[in-house]
């Protein structure tokens, strides 16, 4: 079993549901999205296709009418690699090389640095796992073609640059602002340092590098970034620090340049926790989960839910399993329904994370 022992659901006080996302939209202005409310395409992914694989938008709309007009737009998705891929990072690697394989730039930035400095992990580990995320992406991705869009943060000294540059747009107001949802949670883990730390600052500057730098320095006119819901407040962060330079010496630059983000849900943890994580191994599965684990968890691990899109099960459907846009209708009618279609579908998906798991280096 996966399972360490007993349900970390009371010592939860943050729920990722309908509820939850609801408060965040509203808080935020951005605009729900799941399954009908995005009301633009972004070149040959329809309306309906992103409908099924975001959650939620913040001037995405926007980008795809600049791209429409041919502005040079790009989108962008970071890549933690403190631990190995569970199923929630293989989601964003997936989601962005399914906007890839439809002809759009897409840019995956492996953040080692990141881990190195905001998770603390030693540097020859952290440059191992750039190795095999760099040759997963690619896999998973390009069917292993070197030009996939993958990049590491620790061999771009251009974006150290900037990361440079870029730091005196940013204060202490904005840092603070700036802590994911379940920081708190990750705090009491023993994860991340209590407070925004010089380590964790550094690693916000460079991530909010690794999108204006598309901008201002490789001639993008709108950089699309695509991440968890959890994390949308580094996206804000990123327009904040891009507005600034808009007051200053690089108004000529920025001016007529977009930051917008393209959030997905999060995929519900196993077991109680909010959504799976690297952070804490028994929340998810990941590539190194032992094949009979991951047919049970699948199989039998989905427990109790109202609708399919708060199903652990569905959730992983609708962002790793490759599926059409007809195929997620009907297993979310099968799910709602808990028919005996639905535990065929459930068989069948199990090899197709096998299949996922393969893919990953040595």
């Amino acid at each position: 079993m996966l399972c360490p022992g007993g349900s970390m659901e009371s010592k939860i006080q943050i729920r990722f549901d309908d509820a939850h996302y609801k408060k965040i939209m509203k808080k935020f202005n951005y605009e729900p999205s799941r399954f009908s409310r995005i009301n633009f395409a972004l070149r040959a992914v329809l309306e309906e296709d992103l409908q099924l694989r975001w959650l939620c938008h913040h001037d995405a709309d926007k980008a795809s009418k600049r791209m429409a007009e041919g502005r040079k737009t790009t989108v962008s998705t970071g890549i933690g690699i403190s631990g190995v891929p569970h199923i929630g990072t293989i989601s964003q690697i997936m989601r962005a090389a399914y906007l890839q394989k439809a002809g759009i730039d897409v840019r995956f930035v492996l953040g080692d640095l990141d881990a190195y400095n905001g998770k603390n992990k030693e540097l020859g580990y952290v440059l191992e796992m750039t190795k095999k995320y760099s040759e997963f992406v690619k896999r998973l991705c390009l069917g292993g073609k070197e030009k996939a869009g993958v990049r590491d943060q620790n061999s771009d000294s251009g974006t150290l640059r900037t990361m440079y540059l870029i730091g005196k747009f940013m204060d202490e107001k904005m840092f603070k602002e700036a802590e994911e949802e379940l920081h708190d949670f990750y705090v009491k883990g023993g994860k991340v340092d209590n407070d925004m730390s010089y380590r964790r600052r550094l690693s916000l500057n460079l991530m909010t590098a690794d999108f204006i730098h598309l901008l201002i320095h490789d001639g993008y006119d709108n950089v699309i970034v695509t991440l968890g819901i959890d994390e949308h407040q580094y996206v804000l962060f990123a327009r904040k620090t891009l507005e600034n330079m808009k007051n200053s010496e690089f108004e000529n630059i920025c001016k007529e340049k977009l930051i917008s983000g393209l959030y997905s849900p999060l995929i519900v943890g196993l077991y109680g926790y909010p959504k799976m994580s690297k952070s804490f191994p028994e929340s998810s599965i990941t590539v190194l989960t032992p094949d009979d684990q991951i047919a049970d968890a699948i199989r039998n691990g989905e427990g109790s839910y109202d609708f399919p899109e708060n199903n652990v099960v569905y959730q992983m459907m609708s962002s790793v399993g490759g599926y059409s846009s007809f195929e997620l209708r009907q297993k979310y009618e099968d799910c709602l329904k808990r028919n005996s279609k639905w535990k065929k579908a459930k068989d069948e998906f199990v090899g197709r994370l096998l299949e996922i798991k393969n893919k990953w280096p040595g």
